[in-house]
This record gives C-alpha cells, sequence and structure tokens, in this order.
C-alpha cells in the first residue's frame, strides 16, 4: 500500500468515512465500518475556512483565485515575476522571502536537535459545512464518532523528529515558492518571534516523499497532507460504495510557529489544515454528491532540544 505521510491520527481514514458513510448508512450497512475500522492508514494535519482563496490584502489589487506551481492541481493566479496581471510589489515579496526563510530556518533547527515535545491533534466538522441534503442530521452522528475532538485529544509525549512536520523528512520545510504564499506576518515581542503563514488553495495536494528534497506540491512543503493515492486504494476496497469522483481542496492551510529571537528554538507550532471535501457517491442502486469541510488541527508544545 502506498504510504501516505500522514499524522499519527486516523484522519485519512474519517475522511474516507465523510465520503463513504453516508452511502453506506442508507444501504443499512454501517456494520461494514466497523468490519473496516477505518483506522488501519494513518492520516495528516488541517483547519477550515472555505471558499477560493484571494491574493494577499496588499497585492496589488489581484482578486482572483490563488497561484500553485504547474505540477500543483491548485488554483491559478499572479505571481511577482509573472507578466501577466498585477504583480505583488516587489517589497511584498521580499518580504515574503523573508518570513519564508525564518520559518525554514527555525523549523530545520527543530528536526535536527529536538529532544522531546508534546503533540496534540484533533478534528472537527461542523454541521453546518456538512452538505448531503436532508441526510446531514442523520449522518453528522455517524461521521462524528471517528473524530477526535479537542477535549478528547492526547497529550502525547514524543521523542521522534520523524512525526513534526514534515513527516518522515530530516526538513521542516521545503516550500521555497514564495508564490505559494496567501498572506504572513512576523512579529517580535518580549523576545519572541510569532511567524504566521497562510497557503493558497490546492486541489489534491500530494505529500513531500520521506527523505525528499522537494515536495510535490506548496502544501505538501510546508505541511504533510493526505495521499488521495491512499484514499482512492482504500475505498476501492469498500465493495459496498462506488466512489465515482471525490476530491480534496485544501482552503487556506495556516502554520504559527513561536520562537525565542535569539537562539532560534520553538516554543510552539500550530498546523491547521482545512480539508473542503467533494464527493459523488453510490451505494446499491442509490447516488448521492456532497461536501463537508474536516478541520484538523495539529499543535507541538513543551519542546526540548538536544
Amino acid at each position: 500500500m502506498k504510504r501516505s505521510h500522514e499524522y499519527d491520527s486516523p484522519v485519512l481514514s474519517r475522511i474516507v468515512s465523510v465520503i463513504a458513510v453516508l452511502a453506506i448508512c442508507i444501504c443499512s450497512v454501517c456494520t461494514v465500518l466497523t468490519t473496516y475500522k477505518m483506522t488501519q492508514l494513518t492520516a495528516g494535519t488541517a483547519a477550515v475556512a472555505p471558499g477560493n482563496s484571494a491574493t494577499p490584502a496588499n497585492n496589488g489589487g489581484n482578486g482572483g483565485n490563488a497561484a500553485a506551481p504547474a505540477n500543483n492541481g491548485g488554483n491559478a493566479g499572479t505571481d511577482a515575476n509573472n507578466g501577466g496581471g498585477d504583480a505583488t510589489p516587489p517589497a511584498d515579496t521580499a518580504n515574503y522571502q523573508e518570513i519564508l526563510d525564518k520559518y525554514t530556518e527555525v523549523m530545520d533547527k527543530l528536526k535536527a536537535e529536538v529532544a522531546t515535545y508534546t503533540k496534540k491533534e484533533y478534528q472537527d466538522l461542523p454541521k453546518d459545512k456538512l452538505d448531503m441534503g436532508a441526510l446531514a442530521s442523520i449522518l453528522q452522528p455517524v461521521i462524528n464518532g471517528f473524530l477526535t475532538t479537542e477535549d478528547k485529544a492526547e497529550e502525547q509525549q514524543r521523542d521522534d523528529a520523524a512525526q513534526i512536520p514534515i513527516i518522515d523528512n530530516t526538513r521542516g520545510c521545503l516550500l521555497t515558492d514564495v508564490s505559494a504564499i496567501k498572506s504572513a506576518s512576523m512579529t517580535e515581542n518580549g523576545g519572541k518571534t510569532t511567524i504566521v503563514i497562510t497557503l493558497n488553495d490546492e486541489k489534491n495536494s500530494q505529500p513531500a516523499e520521506p527523505g525528499a528534497t522537494t515536495a510535490p506540491s506548496n502544501v505538501g512543503g510546508m505541511f504533510s497532507p493526505l495521499s488521495k493515492a491512499s484514499i482512492d486504494e482504500t475505498l476501492a476496497g469498500i465493495s459496498v460504495v462506488k466512489v465515482n469522483s471525490f476530491d480534496l481542496n485544501l482552503v487556506d492551510c495556516t502554520a504559527t510557529l513561536v520562537f525565542d529571537t535569539e537562539s532560534l528554538k520553538v516554543e510552539s507550532l500550530e498546523q491547521i489544515m482545512n480539508y473542503d471535501i467533494s464527493a459523488d457517491v453510490k451505494a446499491a442502486i442509490i447516488g448521492i454528491s456532497g461536501t463537508g469541510f474536516l478541520i484538523n488541527t495539529m499543535k507541538i508544545y513543551n519542546v526540548t532540544y538536544k
């Protein structure tokens, strides 16, 4: 099975449940959920902010959807070096580059020198973001059973750098394309620096391979998104459900990094990934199309260094 390169908690199976559980319920075969347990794969990080991403507020008036490299499934947009449309002012591009460089430096140091840390991860599927028609009220409790809410999330005491984003990589950030950034800020207060980076939307972002020096998507260069190929493989094994199509649109994925300004030692990292899920499924003779949002929040804190 293709390695999914995602976080420890079974978020992959939970996203699969959003797509498949509605059809399974209709067929009165909810026992399939128990049979498959939807936990055989591990999964990755997330949070919700619906809609298409826009270029930064200080971008010179370019409103449309955000940019992604040619090898990504993301929405098209304008880069500072792109001759078409309104370009991002050079000063803004330089500022974003400085912030990205500092984020990369701090995260690489964390991956190389971390000794121990606490990790917490939880999910949410807001019912007002679940569009399954009249079935939403029936399916919401079933789907919620697959989620780990914040109050029930375990505080994991860890000493493995491999499970810090980017998962299974010695680097903490592989993103180099500044045009992938929707907004970024870096502020200093009382000897602590806070970096907040939000990326442009991407469709079906792919994670970086273990040990890779580049990522196949912008989101995969900073986060560890779910592998669509892994989900395809899982869904193919559920015979009672035919998935005609599904997409994972990653929206406003945001990383917040707090570190000591002088030593560059991390105090906390929060990564929020927003999965805008759309699916068309069929069970028996019944077909349904629907959408939902899965919010995955991953936090790292109580960090000690070697």
